[in-house]
């Protein structure tokens, strides 16, 4: 039987493809092997990845039980691949624990660049498509606006945030943690303390 493929989702599909393989290259972004689409009667898209065999971050952080040293050497990681991204004017624009694989050499790579938006001359930008536990509050207030680096910087304070506490920054436990709700503290502040006795002040 024949695939539905829209014209939407093929070109949400060969967008994905293209950013990731721009900046794969880097250590810390999951590798883009191939691209295409399948031979009919399929005809499905299909993008052959680095195969991660590790948990994903938001697995492995959960209850907080992350060292400081092991979340902060994962932030810098991070942070270098977000760079690399940010120097081809990509921004990555949903990045999150979930976002984070750990590669066969035990490093962490970010992924998952379906909703990126990739800065060019001339071309517009649609709404964001966000994670409310770790969007900054301009972006809750309006999902339309351009995007640029510190949006993803605010999402990787969030994440580090996240690895270190087990929770994102507005969860909080016996409480309200709808999308709405989530929203309404972030945009509300302030940025919620860090509870763990061995979390340096300085970070």
């Amino acid at each position: 039987q024949r695939s539905h493929v829209t014209p939407d989702s093929q070109g949400n599909f060969e967008h994905e493809a293209n950013t990731m393989a721009e900046v794969s290259e880097h250590s810390n972004i999951v590798k883009i092997h191939a691209s295409g689409v399948a031979p009919l009667p399929d005809g499905r898209p299909y993008i052959v990845m680095e195969f991660c065999p590790g948990e994903r971050f938001d697995l492995r952080s959960r209850g907080g039980h992350l060292g400081v040293a092991i979340v902060l050497d994962t932030a810098i990681q991070i942070a270098s691949a977000v760079e690399t991204a940010h120097r081809a004017n990509i921004f990555h624009r949903d990045l999150k624990p979930e976002n984070i694989l750990t590669t066969r050499s035990n490093k962490p790579a970010l992924t998952d660049f379906g909703i990126s938006a990739v800065r060019r001359e001339g071309a517009g930008q649609g709404a964001a498509g966000y994670t409310p536990q770790f969007a900054p509050p301009e972006v809750i207030r309006d999902p339309y606006r351009a995007s640029d680096a510190s949006l993803d910087i605010y999402s990787l304070g969030a994440t580090v945030f996240y690895l270190l506490e087990g929770r994102a920054p507005y969860f909080v436990h016996g409480a309200d943690n709808s999308r709405e709700a989530i929203e309404a503290r972030t945009c509300a502040g302030p940025v919620p303390r860090i509870e763990r006795e061995d979390v340096p002040p300085e970070l």
